[in-house]
């Protein structure tokens, strides 16, 4: 079987005859066809599926032709979706029963479940989302601890494995976000309607629910279907409002509807913070990793023609609380999978292996920096922590990262390094087979579970468990609108639950696993070359804009890479700036380099060096 792969480009001519060159730089032959003239003359856009790779034979066949011209910013990005599979026709299967789906919460679907319509839910999400799929809450009891839920779109509660709509999402296993654009997983009529947690409206969740004391331990847990009644869709900015006012840059006129209009949920707006925090606490002390964003958002006007500017990103308050909340509730659902037997799709993150750890060892000894080994996540955070502020700091924390194998999907529970949880391994096989549980373990484990939590609520539909989680397992689970693995996961465990039977066996979900991990790292990889795209056309419409320093990130065989302190990078070639390699290093600092030329094949920004001294600053480095 021949391997193919996309690519995105445009029909170029060369002595009388028509090949296709991609974004990238790659010129493939194709079937010498009379349409070729017009998609050359007209500047199309075009998708070609590669047949043969190999430099001097490479032959490809059109699959795509964009409907717009190359350099129009929306046909570029589409042209990106397309190659990267992030865009799927929707049969007339999947509009019918989009269309027979209910505008509104049934009688019938919430009979037996738990009603907590009286409880104020808030979804706290970006400006710009239009399905939301979480919920929140919290309140302080008086003995100091806190009671959180969690309430995650039942979008299970619609879908079989048998529908042409699951059928639809698995396809595409994600949705994507190159650019401002967004490729979603499902329709929007359903994942922006009767799926989303809309204010002021009932909607089916998933709610989990667990009281935290103050060193961030949880004294028990519990899962249930619910009907739950959302008060207020607030965005981080809002939110961050309300919690920490004048500390905030805000313009009251544009959101003068929120002031008096949120005291329903202020004290649980802040007691979410305050839960948060504990949390976030807790984990840092178990030896997690956290390290912040460092990209940047190219803004686009709202005709999507021209790219704008950018901006450095940066977290709200209020998005750290709901990323915490988050954790948690999919730590608990791991948890729970491993504990019922119930077959699941884990997060998995492996650790740096000693290769690469001895590589990052000669990576960093001119800058003092100790890398142990095994290197776990809390040593990764001692580097970070080291070097943050400090010129290196880019280079250091790519590095680490680069080191890092991607997280993944598997129905295997390996562990999340990232998150410092791991599986108690087995010392021995006379271990593993005294910890070996059977299904019929399994089973009454499930029985008990139901048991307490009929015996706390009076309800029949929920899981109950006390005492606090251990840190051994990681299932994504909060984002069923979005994802294909929390889809899958939350059917999954809606079953165990109404029916104390798994729907999926482990077989149905390894068909899967390959999938949804390449569909991930296609829409990685789209935002990433639109992000190319974006930071080409916002320089070439600024050539010649100096920056008056630039730090050193990463150094190539014929340029190197360099970043402004608003995060914006760019190449510098030696011989066009006239700074040679042997005075250089990560960490180093370039000022006055202003943008000079662009490459839209493959794209790359360049810049030169004005006839200004390079400084290197031996205090930048961490000694």
């Amino acid at each position: 079987m021949v391997e193919t792969k996309r690519y995105s480009g445009e029909i170029i001519k060369n002595n009388g005859k028509y090949y296709f060159c991609s974004k990238r730089g790659k010129v493939f032959n194709i079937a010498q066809k009379p349409e070729l003239k017009e998609l050359y003359e007209n500047k199309n856009l075009i998708v070609l599926e590669s047949v043969s790779q190999l430099d001097e034979y490479a032959y490809g066949n059109i699959v795509e032709v964009i409907n717009g011209t190359a350099g129009e910013l929306k046909s570029e990005i589409e042209a990106i979706a397309r190659t990267y599979n992030l865009i799927q026709p929707i049969g007339s299967d999947v509009w019918k029963e989009v269309e027979d789906l209910p505008h509104e919460v049934l009688p019938e679907q919430i009979e037996g479940i738990s009603d907590l319509r009286d409880i104020p839910f808030i979804t706290i999400d970006p400006d710009k989302a239009k399905d939301y799929d979480d919920a929140v809450w919290a309140k302080k009891n008086d003995d100091g601890t806190y009671t959180l839920k969690v309430a995650i779109a039942n979008v299970a509660a619609y879908l079989d494995p048998d529908s042409a709509l699951y059928k639809h999402a698995m396809k595409l296993g994600t949705s994507a976000y190159p650019g401002n654009e967004c490729y979603p997983m499902f329709p929007k009529k359903p994942s922006n309607g009767i799926w989303s947690i809309n204010p002021n409206e009932d909607r089916l969740a998933m709610v989990t629910t667990c009281n935290v004391n103050e060193r961030g331990e949880l004294l028990d847990y519990m899962i249930e279907p619910a009907v739950i009644h959302s008060r207020h869709r607030l965005t981080y900015k809002e939110a961050d409002f309300l919690g920490f006012g004048e500390n905030v840059a805000w313009d009251e006129d544009d959101h003068s509807d929120l002031i008096g209009e949120v005291d329903d949920v202020m004290d649980s707006l802040r007691n979410l913070y305050l839960v948060a925090g504990v949390l976030y606490k807790c984990r840092m002390k178990w030896g997690a990793l956290d390290i912040p964003s460092r990209a940047i958002t190219f803004k686009i006007d709202e005709e999507g023609k021209t790219v704008t500017g950018y901006e450095k990103d940066h977290a709200e308050e209020y998005t750290s609380v709901i990323a915490e909340t988050a954790i948690l509730h999919n730590e608990i659902w791991g948890e729970v999978a491993e504990k019922l037997g119930v077959p699941f799709y884990y997060r998995n993150h492996k650790s740096i292996d000693s290769e690469h750890v001895q590589k990052l060892r000669r990576m960093f000894e001119d800058y003092n920096i100790r890398v142990p080994n095994p290197l776990t996540s809390k040593g990764m955070q001692e580097i970070v922590n080291k070097v943050t502020g400090k010129r290196i700091e880019e280079y250091v924390i790519s590095s680490l990262l680069k080191a890092s194998e991607a997280a993944y999907y598997d129905i295997h529970n390996i562990g999340h390094s990232g998150l410092a949880i791991m599986p108690k391994l087995n010392k021995s096989h006379k271990q593993a087979e005294e910890q070996y549980r059977s299904l019929s373990d399994c089973i009454a484990d499930r029985v008990a579970a139901k048991e307490r939590y009929k015996a706390k609520t009076g309800r029949e539909y929920g899981l109950a468990f006390d005492g606090d989680i251990t840190h051994t397992a990681y299932a994504q689970s909060s984002s069923p609108i979005r994802r294909g693995s929390d889809l899958n996961n939350q059917m999954q465990l809606l079953s165990v639950i109404m029916t104390g039977r798994s729907l999926f066996n482990y077989h149905d979900l390894s068909k899967h696993v390959d999938h949804l991990n390449m569909t991930e790292r296609n829409a990685d990889m789209a935002s990433s070359e639109c992000d190319d795209m974006l930071a080409v056309k916002w320089a070439s419409d600024n050539i010649g804009k100096v920056f008056p320093t630039t730090t050193v990130v990463h150094i190539g065989e014929n340029d190197v890479r360099v970043m402004a302190p608003d995060g914006f990078r760019m190449n510098l070639r030696y011989g066009d700036c006239g700074i040679k390699r042997k005075y250089l290093k990560p960490g180093s600092c370039i000022e006055n380099v202003k943008i000079d030329s662009v490459n839209h094949t493959p794209p790359r920004v360049y810049g030169v060096k004005c006839p200004e001294k390079m400084i290197c600053k031996d205090e930048d480095y961490v000694k």
